[in-house]
């Protein structure tokens, strides 16, 4: 498939002044897919978001105001989270003349069950073109997608706990590169509250 990351302009045609970016945009997506609204053009954008199943987690203060069969209901805030990116993208999309599909993860790993029904047409779809059996290809995208989602995850992880016990700058904790030449030549004093440079 032909993708393009964060599209500039990608809605442009139903607001000139819009400067949302999708995620991803498929130029040419499956054809006879189930992802393509009735109306729009064959173009497909994608937008990605991972949330916590645990309120307030974001914030590092959990909320205690779910019941008992809210906390045990699956896929509750990846449903939420599908429900808001449609609010948020879908009609600005179909006006645009383009399909839109939200693909959302849990932090658990888990997946939004249409972000599933995705991830399977597209295993469908490879599985015909390269004569590999659609299981095969299906658990390979999903195990890359783990490996991958672990390892950001980790990242954040480890960045947050150096902010939090100040073992690090934003800068770096951000993951920003600071060369020694930068360090040497823009050393940094404070006096009296004050931050200068010499």
């Amino acid at each position: 498939m032909w993708v393009i990351r964060e599209e500039l302009g990608c809605f442009k045609l139903a607001l000139p002044h819009c400067n949302k970016r999708p995620d991803i945009s498929i130029n040419n997506p499956l054809p006879g897919g189930d992802f393509l609204q009735d109306g729009c053009g064959a173009k497909l954008v994608l937008d990605v978001q991972v949330t916590c199943p645990m309120v307030g987690a974001q914030g590092g203060v959990l909320q205690q105001d779910l019941s008992g069969v809210q906390i045990r209901e699956k896929g509750r805030a990846a449903k939420k989270a599908f429900n808001g990116k449609n609010v948020k993208y879908k009609q600005i999309a179909n006006n645009s003349g383009i399909s839109f599909q939200p693909i959302i993860f849990d932090s658990t790993g888990a997946m939004e069950e249409t972000t599933v029904k995705f991830l399977r047409q597209c295993a469908k779809h490879c599985a015909e073109v390269k004569k590999i059996d659609e299981s095969i290809i299906y658990g390979y995208i999903t195990n890359r997608l783990s490996c991958v989602f672990q390892s950001c995850i980790a990242d954040s992880i480890i960045a947050r706990s150096h902010v939090i016990n100040s073992h690090a700058t934003r800068a770096a904790a951000r993951a920003y590169i600071v060369s020694d030449d930068h360090v040497r030549t823009h050393s940094i004093h404070r006096s009296g509250g004050r931050t200068s440079r010499r």
